[in-house]
């Protein structure tokens, strides 16, 4: 029986299309490389084609690769018509394994590169002293580089021992021991390998921590620590959970794969939450304040924030302790002999906060205020103008903060009965001012406890009521003070667009593990607000747990590492006109900023994006 043919083929992004004349196609997706091969022997045996134009319509560069192909149709070869596998045919020279025995001689001996070389080989690592050399270099143990006792402290770190609690396939902890060579050594492997992830978005949020400057400063976040799992690195897990919504820690979490979040710490695992609370419980405040303000620095100079007016505000937070303590869900009337108090403060302009300051319940206005605006005056190298409510309404406190410390001040005036009675008092010519349409009226008060005169205005209410604001400032308009008194409530609304970023849920009943719990959650916000700024509306001032939804959950991707740089590839994303734009030379963008583009808890790997 003879068939006639009559086909219009066509090659497109390897992608095979038969259409018949009748108009009905036949498709060979670029996957399906055993049909296709099959269909292009039949096309060269049943058509006019010659090979050159076979091989040309097929994507093939020889006569020979066709030859090959048909060799192997003809003898029904299927396995060797598949695919071969790219990549290195034999294993890797630069093992784990290879790597802590050069550390055990650099540490054990003075044997150079040279010298190192036949005894490896002679233990059976079949390397050249180039290898060697890299492995040196790396993990920063180059005598030619470094001092020779420097160069044994840090191979002795490299290889001292920790055990540490980290969670396992199925989040459970469980106890392992590790060393920062295996840590380095583990990730290396890791990133080589490459994995696949729902949550690639996390990875969005790595350049604006680069940005911020932060790793050196969150290793000085507890004593000095050479050996074992880094203390940046913890630190690292303690942002990125409230980012993805684990306000209780990484105990309740979704399902998700050891490599998608732990990459993002520079770890090629979870640390479980007792790894993390020892990690707490070794903080102290002094340093997680000094760290506040180094944050508080980084934002001044990268123009985040003006500081010209700080709104302040106390907190009150729910407990919550490792063992979910049930005092954490009752009401705060219940709980306040053993509530925790945070204290903030906002620049009003950003809305971004500042500093905040942990204390227990009985700790007063007074008692805190001093300190805290001192570590504000540092941040921003002098005198501001703090905005904050009537809890602040003491006068030996604004003397203070006033004769003191050099802060101004605008506050509510407590509405008692006797400034009730005064500004009823105020003659109608007295409202001289308007603000929204309201008289206001610009006089000056004496306040017990305060040395001197402040301004007081005095807005009347269509109501009848009154509302009075005073202030130490010298030159200030009455419309301008009741505009700034306004805002005020963006610290208000601070507390409670902020939920998700878990900000009351805190994780002990130690000041110090709290304020610096603390700490870290306002990096987590801060990571979230530098990258929203930058995305166009409506997503510029969506809350954090929308930023979750739309640009880290169920994002599709694969990272792995290609040429020494960690390729994050995102599939198919539906946000993707709004980011990448952000991504696109993402090294070159960083190096014009001054940054760093290596980045130092993912081996000093640049990080690069594409978007497919």
């Amino acid at each position: 029986m003879k068939i006639a043919l009559d086909l219009d083929v066509q090659l497109k992004d390897g992608i095979l299309i038969l259409k018949e004349s009748s108009g009905r196609t036949l498709i060979f997706p670029k996957d399906h490389v055993v049909p296709k091969k099959i269909q292009m022997v039949t096309l060269a045996e049943l058509s006019d084609l010659t090979i050159e134009e076979i091989c040309r319509l097929f994507g093939y560069k020889t006569r020979k690769s066709y030859y090959d192909i048909r060799r192997f149709v003809l003898e029904n070869n299927i396995e060797a018509l598949m695919p071969k596998k790219t990549g290195p045919k034999s294993a890797p020279k630069r093992t784990p394994e290879l790597e802590k025995r050069v550390i055990q001689l650099r540490l054990s001996t003075d044997k150079n590169m040279y010298e190192m070389t036949p005894i490896l080989n002679r233990e059976g690592f079949s390397v050249k002293a180039r290898l060697v050399a890299q492995i040196l270099s790396d993990y920063g143990i180059s005598k030619k580089k470094t001092a020779h006792r420097e160069v044994k402290e840090r191979s002795q770190a490299l290889l001292t021992p920790e055990t540490i609690e980290v969670l396992d396939s199925g989040l459970k902890p469980k106890r392992i021991e590790i060393t920062r060579q295996s840590v380095q050594a583990e990730l290396e492997s890791l990133l080589k390998r490459g994995f696949t992830t729902t949550h690639a978005g996390g990875f969005f949020f790595i350049p604006y921590l680069q940005e911020l400057g932060l790793y050196g400063a969150l290793g000085e976040l507890r004593a000095p620590k050479a050996t074992g799992i880094p203390t940046e690195k913890v630190a690292l897990q303690l942002i990125w959970e409230p980012l993805f919504g684990y306000v209780k820690g990484i105990r309740t979490v979704d399902p998700v794969s050891q490599a998608d979040f732990g990459v993002l710490s520079g770890l090629p695992f979870i640390c479980s939450v007792s790894t993390e609370y020892r990690f707490l419980a070794e903080s102290t405040t002094e340093r997680s304040e000094a760290f506040q303000k180094h944050l508080g620095k980084r934002l001044v100079h990268l123009d985040y924030v003006t500081g010209d007016v700080l709104n302040m505000d106390g907190h009150s937070i729910k407990l919550f302790s490792r063992r979910e303590m049930k005092a954490s869900y009752l009401s705060k009337d219940k709980t306040y002999g053993k509530a925790i108090r945070t204290f903030y403060t906002q620049d009003q302009a950003s809305k971004k906060p500042l500093f905040a300051q942990v204390a227990y319940s009985g700790a007063t206005v007074a008692q805190v205020t001093p300190q805290l605006v001192e570590a504000n005056k540092e941040i921003l190298g002098g005198p501001f103008l703090t905005v904050s409510d009537k809890e602040w309404f003491v006068g030996s406190l604004l003397d203070q903060l006033d004769k003191i410390h050099g802060i101004q001040l605008l506050l509510p005036l407590k509405r008692t009965a006797k400034r009730i009675r005064e500004m009823e008092a105020i003659p109608f010519e007295e409202f001289k001012y308007r603000y929204e349409n309201r008289p206001i009226a610009r006089l000056v008060t004496e306040l017990d406890g305060f040395t001197g005169q402040m301004k007081l205005f005095v807005k009347q209410n269509g109501d009848g009521t009154f509302f009075a604001l005073i202030t130490n400032k010298k030159y200030f308009r009455a419309a301008r003070a009741m505009e700034i008194y306004r805002k005020r409530w963006r610290i208000e609304n601070f507390f409670n667009e902020n939920g998700f970023l878990g900000l009351d849920r805190l994780p002990s009943l130690e000041l110090n593990a709290i304020q610096t719990a603390l700490s870290l959650k306002l990096v987590s916000f801060h990571l979230v607000d530098n990258f929203r700024k930058n995305l166009p509306k409506p997503f510029s001032t969506m809350k954090p747990e929308s930023i979750y939804q739309h640009f880290i959950q169920g994002v599709q991707g694969k990272v792995q590492l290609k040429k020494n740089k960690v390729q994050v590839d995102i599939y198919g994303f539906q946000h993707r006109d709004a980011v990448a734009p952000l991504f696109k030379k993402l090294e070159q963008k960083l190096i014009i900023q001054n940054i760093d583009p290596r980045c130092p808890w993912l081996n000093d790997h640049v990080l690069s994006f594409s978007f497919k």
